[in-house]
């Protein structure tokens, strides 16, 4: 195909490890395809880059989580969230899907960022541009691997708990 269609924006089963469907796989190559030429590197490159951000993504997360344990030791929130960072960014499994162009190792950014959004609007509920965060998230999130999809009802039940624990 020599441009880009909408096609890529149809919500499709995501089981297999491929990015030829995904629009978090397809805009970066078709974006560097553009700038570099085609080329196998000019299609991994650019995936490969956008699914490193889940490393920084997962050391905020783990920093925000490890104040909110009860009986945890601040003085630990720091080394636990570089921990947790490195272990991430030298497992092979990530490395592996990263690097090979498949909405697999790319859609740990949007799960990310989801758990990122789901927190923040529990902090404060009244506000509604956490809400659409939230929502956002979840939506971008669609177009990833298909497991990912399960943060729907499970941010749905913990809203439901929150609303009724409040």
């Amino acid at each position: 195909m020599q441009q880009p269609s909408l096609a890529t924006f149809h919500v499709h089963d995501g089981l297999r490890t491929v990015g030829v469907w995904s629009p978090w796989c397809v805009f970066p190559a078709w974006l560097a395809f553009e700038i570099g030429g085609p080329s196998l590197l000019f299609m991994r490159l650019p995936v490969a880059l956008l699914a490193a951000l889940a490393v920084p993504l997962l050391y905020i997360l783990t920093r925000k989580l490890c104040g909110k344990l009860p009986g945890s030791d601040s003085r630990l929130k720091e080394p636990v969230s570089v921990l947790a960072a490195l272990l991430l960014a030298m497992s092979p499994v990530f490395m592996l899907y990263s690097r090979t162009a498949t909405a697999v190792g790319v859609s740990l950014v949007p799960a990310l960022l989801t758990i990122l959004a789901l927190l923040w609007i529990l902090e404060r509920p009244d506000l509604w541009c956490r809400v659409a965060a939230l929502l956002g998230t979840l939506i971008i999130g669609a177009y990833g691997y298909a497991p990912v999809r399960f943060r729907w009802p499970v941010c749905f039940g913990i809203l439901v708990l929150e609303a009724f624990l409040r």
